[in-house]
């Protein structure tokens, strides 16, 4: 499912890159640094600030990436994170729930907040793991059931109502998949944070 008008709003405000800069994305690469030279991809990757920030920052730590990659359903936020990201990244038109790269194509995949979108999520999880080589990480920054089924984001923010999940579920469906659940948070249930790697 592609974002409301009111989540791309959102998404493009100076409070949301901030807390992707100062917020998430320090601690998703303190739980489990990047590898030198990584190959990396972001799913639901919008506009490519996230792919841009997560650059940046591991230029910073010293352990710049070898190759950055981003899917996104919508294709105006493909466009847009093309010319955003023409000289630094590759940028597709991909549905997490079938992702158009090889089994083991990725050192890291990041998720700032898609997989709530994708009606089928296990899907997704399971996705994930497959382009992911062994000993792989996965960060992803989740909203909830709580919150996206709220009456009042139904009507501004709509979202697949079937099938949402908590982060009790969220974390239950990674391990399922195989995955090693390293780090986790969350706040009362409405939005948390997990990384966790593919077995060997």
């Amino acid at each position: 499912m592609k974002l409301s008008f009111i989540e791309k709003i959102l998404i493009h405000t100076p409070v949301r890159v901030w807390t992707q800069k100062n917020l998430e994305i320090p601690f998703f690469l303190n739980q489990v640094p990047l590898p030198p030279s990584a190959k990396i991809l972001e799913i639901g990757c919008g506009r490519g600030m996230g792919l841009q920030l997560l650059m940046a920052e591991a230029r910073r730590r010293g352990t710049p990436v070898s190759q950055a990659w981003g899917g996104d359903l919508d294709e105006k936020m493909v466009g847009k994170a093309q010319a955003r990201l023409r000289h630094t990244a590759k940028i597709l038109q991909a549905d997490a729930e079938q992702l158009p790269w090889a089994n083991e194509s990725f050192d890291a995949v990041f998720d700032f907040g898609a997989l709530h979108h994708v009606p089928n999520w296990q899907k997704g999880v399971e996705e994930i793991y497959r382009v992911l080589r062994p000993g792989g990480a996965f960060y992803g920054l989740e909203f909830y059931k709580k919150l996206i089924c709220n009456p009042v984001v139904r009507i501004v923010a709509p979202h697949p109502q079937e099938n949402r999940f908590t982060h009790k579920i969220f974390c239950h469906q990674l391990k399922s998949q195989n995955f090693v659940v390293q780090a986790d948070k969350h706040t009362i249930d409405l939005w948390g944070m997990v990384v966790a790697c593919k077995k060997q």
